[in-house]
């Protein structure tokens, strides 16, 4: 066969694999031209760890390749890769890091290393991509693939560009009349109450006129004082705009004051409205929230939800965008549940004195789509009846989830739990004391759990027992790392399967049993160990760890990114396939899905082994 031909061929097979694929026909023939066929059969050692690097990068045209390195005698494997795959493409080092060794007949094509960065470097698209493939770092988790923002929630706005021009503000001893004077002038529907220091006070708006004011609640000669709502919501003036929109949602806001260090204890400057959000960008879950918030029909309500999963679909276009939906979700999924449960208030006079518990993954605000809703509840008393009303409560709002397109699969009987207060607390005593006879493996979610309705003292108190029963029992954090263990996430995939560190085939992953448990349960421990028994992200949980750890950061950091690529996987996964997202075929994933994964993989198993060595358990 002529050269060229051969030159051919080779340039054929790149452009099929990442970071190849982003290169143009000429770049890929004049890599292919630079190159070389290599034959390795099978047990030959292609390069050696400790060596110095070649010229070359290699490509595996057909066959397959394992990597290992030596932990003083033993030779531990590292990775399998085979056809598409590259091996020695990370040449930051001068020496190879691992040796690598045919397992089966092989054909290499032989690149020449220089070459191909050069051409790599030149490609924006092809640098990310090389990035991704050789999972030393998934990037900067802001940007996109060419290297820019990629969505407007991350911009930032300032006060000066704002709704300045609107900025109304008064004494609280200026009459009602006299503001409502001054708001239509400028036809705004807002304004803030300061004191003496322009520090805001309070905030009276056109719905407070029209509710309390034209309906003689409150004379129009009356003080400002008496008619506006404190306190008042505040942000900095650098904040960014989803994060901003993220608060209004939470705190069922309709302004924000902006101060100049963002606390109401420093001078107004400015005001961010919903209106304002919601003419800067249509697609806004505010509106969405609003509509759930009004509706009075199920159907609605699920076409409403349905909509919420259309935004999530159209807007998370990386792991990076994962922290601001799990956030925007997590609000749409808690008016969603009021909702659900206002229809049984009103509908069938259900739930009277019953406070409703969200626990594991919704508790810790990390569920992007609509699988099932961990609940449990606080039901009034002891007795049996409060207990089984609760139940059948819990029953009915999980119907109406359900009809919302909500998949009632859930791992553990135990997220239906009723118990009152008083008996959860003896529970959680019990749970951590006798961790072994309570069977604390199958209750961990409820160990995570947050009320609906934020201001609950009654979950409080219970998280208090919570933590002090920890702080009595020190062995049982112990037993909750050794449990995390047992989701030891794989090593690599290989040949449509994943493979874990003894080489066991895995022809379907179940990235909750494999993966995200694993990081989750050990964040948890490091949590209690901390005394934070609140729920909380995950994420949240890995960045409060890597303040008290600085000296293990890159641990920490690193196990945040593999957080946010194991969630945004899921996500996609549920959307591609209809289901919970968590089952993935191998098979089916991409090269670069499944080097995402493999630094995932890695770097949750490098923040297990320190848990584990922290318990003294490796």
């Amino acid at each position: 066969m002529k050269t060229s031909a051969i030159h051919q061929r080779v340039a054929d097979f790149l452009k099929s694999y990442p970071p190849f694929h982003h290169l143009d026909a000429e770049a890929l023939e004049r890599l292919a031209g630079g190159g070389r066929v290599l034959y390795r059969e099978k047990g030959d050692l292609i390069f050696e760890e400790g060596s110095a690097r070649g010229r070359f990068l290699y490509v595996i045209q057909q066959g397959g390749v394992r990597l290992t390195f030596h932990k003083g005698e033993l030779e531990t494997l590292v990775d399998l890769r085979g056809v598409g795959e590259m091996l020695g493409a990370d040449g930051m080092q001068p020496v190879y890091c691992y040796s690598a060794w045919a397992i089966e007949d092989t054909i290499l094509y032989a690149i020449n290393a220089e070459d191909f960065h050069r051409e790599c470097d030149a490609n924006p698209k092809a640098a990310r991509s090389l990035s991704l493939l050789l999972t030393a770092d998934p990037g900067d988790a802001q940007k996109g693939p060419d290297g820019k923002p990629v969505d407007w929630f991350r911009e930032h706005f300032s006060a000066n560009e704002i709704e300045m021009h609107c900025l109304l503000k008064c004494p609280p001893h200026k009459s009602i009349c006299q503001a409502a004077r001054e708001m239509n002038a400028v036809e705004d529907a807002a304004m803030v109450v300061v004191d003496e220091e322009g520090c805001p006070v309070g905030i009276c708006t056109n719905h407070d006129l029209r509710s309390r004011v034209a309906t003689g609640e409150v004379s129009p000669q009356a003080p400002v004082h008496d008619l506006m709502r404190s306190p008042v919501f505040t942000i900095a003036p650098d904040v960014a705009v989803g994060e901003a929109l993220i608060e209004m949602m939470r705190r069922g806001a309709r302004h924000l004051c902006v101060t100049e260090d963002g606390t109401p204890t420093s001078r107004a400057v400015g005001m961010l409205s919903e209106h304002s959000l919601m003419l800067l960008y249509g697609n806004n879950p505010l509106t969405l929230l609003r509509g759930i918030q009004r509706t009075h029909d199920v159907g609605e309500l699920a076409t409403l939800r349905e909509r919420a999963d259309v935004l999530l679909q159209r807007g998370m276009r990386t792991f990076a965008d994962v922290d601001w939906h799990c956030e925007v979700m997590a609000e749409i999924d808690r008016a969603v549940i009021r909702r659900a449960i206002s229809f049984l208030h009103q509908e069938e006079g259900l739930g009277s004195g019953i406070s409703v518990l969200l626990v594991g993954t919704a508790g810790r605000r990390e569920k992007l789509v609509r699988n099932a809703v961990g609940l449990a509840a606080i039901v009034p008393d002891s007795s049996p009846t409060a207990q089984q009303e609760g139940s059948a409560f819990l029953d009915r709002v999980q119907d109406v989830l359900a009809q919302c397109g909500y998949k009632q699969s859930f791992g553990s009987p135990a997220e239906l739990e009723c118990r009152s207060a008083e008996d959860w607390k003896r529970s959680f005593r019990q749970w951590v004391e006798h961790p072994l006879d309570s069977d604390i493996h199958t209750r961990l979610a409820l160990l995570d759990f947050e009320p609906l309705e934020r201001k609950c003292p009654m979950a409080a108190a219970m998280r208090q027992v919570l933590a002090e029963s920890i702080r009595e029992t020190p062995q049982f954090l112990g037993l909750l790392a050794n449990d995390a263990r047992a989701h030891m996430p794989p090593l690599t995939f290989f040949e449509g399967n994943a493979v874990d560190e003894k080489g066991r085939q895995l022809g379907a992953l179940d990235l909750n049993d494999r993966v995200f448990w694993a990081v989750s349960d050990a964040m948890r421990v490091l949590a209690f160990e901390a005394g934070e028994v609140e729920a909380a992200p995950t994420l949240a949980r890995l960045a409060r760890a890597q303040a008290r750890f600085p000296e293990e950061k890159e641990i920490f950091s690193e196990a945040a990114k593999a957080v946010r690529i194991v969630l945004f996987q899921r996500a996609r996964n549920a959307f591609r396939t209809g289901g919970a997202g968590n089952v993935l075929l191998p098979s089916a994933l991409s090269q670069t899905e499944q080097s995402l994964l493999k630094f995932s993989f890695r770097a949750i198993s490098r923040l297990l082994d320190f848990v584990l060595q922290r318990y003294h358990l490796k």
